[in-house]
């Protein structure tokens, strides 16, 4: 079982989002996978949370599927999970079918024709588990069965931008795809020191790529790592991207996306207000965990919305004070658009550094040195406060 939902029949020909979701933890063929070794494992092991994490992303579609842009139309999920993932989550073991090569090539193909029905559609893809880079930029996703002695070295993968570029818009005009499109790769882009010492390796295509003529998409392409870097996971549970990921769909990433026809402010998660949010989740993972996790955002990159969010968000407000020893006699209060006073805190500003909530929106930020000492001014601002987190400094220094 592979196609996991499918609804295209109550679609009726309308455009809907069309995804790819992958994880992979165990391969056969690596140090303590069960099967015949691979003549060289890169020095690479078994995982632990990556088909786990493909499930999580793949159950964060289901249960937001009012959220999405277009109604979901297909969910196409390949897992391999550990054993220790199918012990902490007996649903792994029937979610899907695995993840090998052959299975991940008919369903790549299958994704496509879907994505193929309608110019206006939309498709997701996601892929965790290992990955390496043969030149600096390269992806190459490594399959269930990687490294199977029977192969050549890098048969059961798939590089990315054969992927990728084959989701092109295709030249006959007679042919279409979907034109929005959202690329997700949690996985490391190391060069194991062994490649150096071979000739290209071939990596065997999924499709012929078309010459085709303008590529219109738009098509962010999320990496997980750099090329030549590491992608990191909390073991047993998922990956430092995918949690910064998850987060920032769910709220930390949202930003105003205009007016309905009724003049009613819209919310929701477009690439850029992605981008930023992953760079201060990603930031915070790293601070709690001790990690360097870090991503990199290629691709064919433009303003589209990701997924829309029912109502402002509350973003997390922190305050401090030039010089910070005014806090004790500074009143710190935020009033919105219509004078309506949303915080109004101290003297003295406590816990310091203060920290509070405000819906997103346009304020006046205003602090009041109270009682009035020399060497301090008051201070009045308009502040726009926005999602993951909003630091408003004080400069009462005269």
């Amino acid at each position: 079982m592979t196609l996991v939902l499918d609804e295209r029949p109550a679609l009726a020909g309308a455009p809907g989002v069309h995804c790819l979701i992958a994880g992979v933890s165990h391969y056969p063929h690596l140090p303590g996978g069960g099967g015949p070794a691979a003549e060289k494992s890169y020095g690479m092991r078994q995982l632990s949370s990556t088909a786990a994490t493909a499930y999580r992303v793949y159950r964060w579609l289901l249960d937001r599927r009012d959220r999405l842009p277009l109604p979901l139309a297909t969910v196409r999920l390949l897992l391999s999970p550990s054993p220790a993932e199918t012990a902490a989550e007996p649903a792994l073991a029937a979610a899907a079918d695995r993840c090998t090569r052959a299975a991940f090539a008919a369903e790549a193909r299958a994704w496509r024709r879907d994505a193929r029905a309608h110019r206006d559609g939309m498709s997701w893809f996601y892929f965790a588990g290992h990955g390496v880079q043969r030149r600096k930029g390269d992806a190459v996703l490594l399959l269930e069965d990687f490294g199977d002695p029977d192969e050549g070295p890098l048969t059961n993968a798939a590089s990315f931008d054969n992927l990728f570029y084959g989701m092109a818009p295709p030249a006959a005009l007679t042919q279409t795809v979907a034109r929005r499109q959202a690329w997700f790769i949690d996985a490391c882009r190391l060069a194991p020191a062994d490649f150096r010492s071979f000739e290209w390796l071939h990596v065997p295509d999924l499709w012929e790529v078309e010459l085709s003529g303008v590529d219109d998409r738009s098509a962010p392409a999320f990496f997980a790592s750099l090329p030549g870097a590491k992608a990191y996971a909390l073991p047993g549970e998922q990956t430092l991207f995918s949690r910064a990921l998850l987060a920032a769909l769910e709220g930390s990433g949202v930003d105003s996306v205009g007016d309905d026809d009724d003049g009613a402010p819209r919310y929701g998660v477009t690439v850029y207000s992605l981008d930023r949010a992953l760079q201060a989740e990603l930031a915070a993972l790293n601070d709690e965990h001790g990690g360097d996790q870090d991503y990199v955002l290629s691709g064919l990159v433009d303003e589209a919305l990701l997924v829309r969010h029912p109502a402002a968000p509350e973003v997390a407000v922190v305050v401090e004070v030039d010089p910070a020893e005014a806090a004790d006699v500074v009143r710190f209060e935020v009033t919105d658009a219509e004078d309506a006073v949303r915080l109004d805190v101290g003297p003295p500003l406590t816990p310091y550094p203060f920290e509070g909530r405000l819906p997103m929106g346009f304020y006046q930020v205003r602090g009041t040195v109270d009682p009035p000492r020399d060497g301090l001014a008051d201070f009045k601002r308009w502040a726009q406060i926005r999602p993951p987190r909003q630091p408003v400094r004080l400069r009462v220094r005269r």
